[in-house]
């Protein structure tokens, strides 16, 4: 049973009863999940046709990524969320200096007119700032730690520093210079979050809008495990609402968005009503379970 079948119809389990039919074609379905990127347009139940995949990295393996290169834990995805909405209450309080708010990373594939997605060299990015900055603050902690030469030698000084830029175990060095320079770091991870979150949001945003202009949809779906990122979510359903108040929107309730046994479930529900294989139907006992099988 296909993987993104299931991220399909598992917007009908649960708050519709199961009832496939509600759906009106064309459909354009946005699978975001930590395997998948992908636009596809259903004519019909069963119907598909993948107009639009990542040529990378999968958006949520993106998130996975960048929550690394931040010192996070697995799975990067709620914790970017969380600390992108704690850099929007800091702003929202006054509480920030203006640097903060400069941080922008590339749209990746916004200029090329297809539907397709990358997200390696955003990734890329990140990491890159986060080095620049780091480096950054480590120099200027040590400038605001008073004459360290007389707890200890300049060239010892001088090479610890540069294990700590360089990524080295912080064991050895000062203690006084990691706090300021953990404190700095701990302001710009929120930051550099928020400005990754929002690259993302809009390139998932302006896609989708592209493929409905082209397609015109009666219907769109978000699906996967991605979709339970609120930032995403209330993005489209308010430019949807905006600009195609026409279209029906359908996302999954978030409880689901990361339970596979539904998805399964709910693509298996959707092959036995609609679909013509008559030994699938009568003999779904004996059915053989697949995972590598494609859309």
């Amino acid at each position: 049973m296909n993987h993104v079948e299931g991220h399909i119809y598992s917007n009908s389990i649960k708050k519709n009863k199961g009832d496939l039919n509600q759906f009106k074609f064309p459909v354009l379905n946005l699978v975001i999940s930590g395997g998948h990127t992908q636009l596809i347009l259903m004519k019909d139940h069963l119907n598909y046709e993948i107009i639009g995949q990542t040529q990378d990295d999968a958006v949520g393996e993106a998130f996975d990524k960048v929550a690394k290169i931040l010192g996070f834990e697995y799975p990067g995805g709620p914790i970017i969320s969380q600390e992108a909405n704690e850099a929007e209450e800091l702003i929202k309080n006054n509480k920030v200096d203006k640097k903060y708010l400069e941080v922008e990373f590339p749209r990746p594939m916004l200029q090329n007119p297809d539907l397709n997605f990358s997200f390696s060299g955003l990734k890329t990015a990140v990491l890159y700032f986060y080095q620049k900055k780091l480096k950054e603050e480590t120099s200027l902690a040590e400038m605001r730690i008073s004459d360290l030469s007389k707890v200890r030698g300049k060239t010892e000084q001088r090479e610890e520093f540069t294990k700590l830029v360089n990524g080295a175990s912080r064991g050895g060095f000062d203690k006084e210079i990691c706090q300021i320079c953990n404190s700095q770091m701990g302001i710009w991870k929120k930051f550099i979050a928020k400005a990754f979150q929002e690259s993302v949001v809009e390139v998932l945003k302006i896609k989708t809008l592209r493929a409905i202009k082209k397609h015109s949809p009666k219907t769109v779906l978000l699906s996967g495990g991605v979709s339970a990122n609120s930032k995403i979510l209330e993005t489209l359903q308010e430019k949807l609402a905006e600009e195609y108040p026409e279209i029906a929107f359908h996302f999954p309730e978030k409880s689901l968005t990361g339970d596979n046994a539904v998805m399964i479930g709910a693509a298996g529900i959707a092959k036995y009503l609609y679909g013509n294989n008559k030994k699938f139907q009568d003999n779904w006992k004996n059915l053989e379970a697949d995972s590598s099988l494609r859309l």
